[in-house]
């Protein structure tokens, strides 16, 4: 929902009332609870919140105004008779409805389901999901997975993110990884769950750093930077290959990597972004002057990240895997990432969320349903005509 739209300088509270309308912030706040929502939990659990909000009834205001689009991830006592009476609460505004739902859901996932461990504990619950309109995927990947984990809704069919604890470290560390800790056991679920993989970004952005620094590789060598990628891409796919049959792998997409945004190179306003420990360790000074002011070009990096994802297309595809190529869906006409989806907080070096937010989820769906499951797939036109009656309720209230 736009503030722009929304907002137009009426309080939380009268915003509120009106997105619940005919029901009152009291009602809908029994029913959060009785789906396993708790106000003062959310609240103590942020520190930003903790500080401004007073009590409980001041962190179901701002879960409601604010929390359930801004994807926060904290504990939720699910129960699921209450999630299916929520759903169906008589509000006028079904998307409200929707997205509220959707929160919850998310926010226990993103606590509660973030092992393989996790996920054979809850897989009932996950069949729930299903069987309610979710279409759950598993996502297994570095910090740039927080871009891939959606909820969104297409119609009465919503997007069911099972989210991996980020793997730290790049492609070395998931080499280090034994395939069963990162893939359900087979028959876990009577249909198979869409994979998808999301590495490479950790390794454009750090590893790269660190191997300049210990062969003494200066700033900007395409050369010695398409020899890396090449090595790095080709790793990658034999380590896939190793985890994941023959057979399996139309279930399994791997992203591209996506452009990369600007460093500090010449900007007043570099992003406060935190050196790894492992490298931080390794190299002291040394990795903090790189990311400071001795980093590569934006125009390298980005080139870069293209020669990964060209080295890794076509023979992902020849061994049997799916991709989910958003790459230049985000470049400007200059060849570089468009202006559009930087963060404007500046604290990452991935594409900012909200921005990509329409981009990501129409790949999402193509993945998300999967060649066995295409009649799940929403078409291109029915997320259109889904948006315009969403962007109508709004309007509407």
């Amino acid at each position: 929902m736009s503030d722009r739209i929304l907002a137009a300088g009426r309080s939380d509270e009268e915003l509120v009332a009106e997105w619940l309308a005919p029901l009152s912030v009291g009602d809908l706040g029994e029913a959060l609870a009785d789906a396993g929502f708790s106000g003062n939990i959310y609240r103590d659990c942020f520190a930003d919140l903790h500080s401004q909000l007073d009590d409980e009834a001041a962190g179901l205001l701002h879960f409601l105004r604010h929390g359930f689009a801004e994807e926060r991830v904290f504990p939720v006592e699910l129960d699921l008779a209450g999630l299916d009476r929520l759903r169906r609460l008589p509000i006028a505004n079904r998307l409200y409805v929707r997205n509220l739902y959707t929160a919850l859901v998310t926010a226990w996932l993103g606590v509660s389901v973030r092992s393989i461990a996790q996920l054979s504990t809850h897989a009932a619950t996950v069949q729930r999901f299903r069987q309610s309109g979710g279409v759950p995927f598993l996502l297994v990947g570095g910090p740039a997975l927080r871009l891939y984990r959606r909820g969104d809704w297409c119609g009465q069919r919503w997007l069911c993110p099972l989210a991996m604890d980020p793997i730290e470290g790049g492609l070395e560390a998931l080499a280090g990884c034994r395939h069963e800790t990162l893939l359900p056991v087979p028959g876990l679920f009577a249909e198979p769950l869409p994979v998808l993989w999301v590495f490479g970004h950790a390794d454009l952005e750090w590893s790269w750093l660190a191997h300049r620094l210990r062969e003494g590789i200066r700033p900007d060598n395409m050369d010695a930077a398409a020899s890396w990628t090449q090595s790095r891409a080709q790793a990658y796919l034999a380590f896939l290959c190793r985890a994941v049959g023959t057979g399996d792998r139309a279930m399994h997409w791997l992203a591209t990597v996506l452009p990369p945004v600007p460093a500090s190179a010449g900007r007043a306003d570099p992003p406060t972004v935190a050196v790894p420990p492992a490298l931080q360790a390794e190299f002291g000074p040394a990795i903090q002057r790189l990311v400071q002011g001795e980093r590569d070009s934006l125009l390298h990096r980005t080139l870069m990240a293209d020669q990964f994802n060209q080295a890794l297309l076509p023979a992902a595809r020849e061994a049997g895997f799916n991709m989910l190529d958003c790459f230049d869906r985000l470049l400007s006409g200059q060849g570089m990432i468009d202006e559009r989806f930087l963060s404007p907080q500046r604290e990452s070096l991935l594409p900012d969320r909200q921005a990509t937010r329409g981009i990501l989820v129409t790949a999402l769906w193509t993945m998300a349903a999967s060649p066995r499951r295409a009649a799940e797939a929403p078409s291109m036109r029915e997320q259109f005509e889904h948006l315009l009656r969403d962007i109508r309720a709004v309007q509407m209230g």
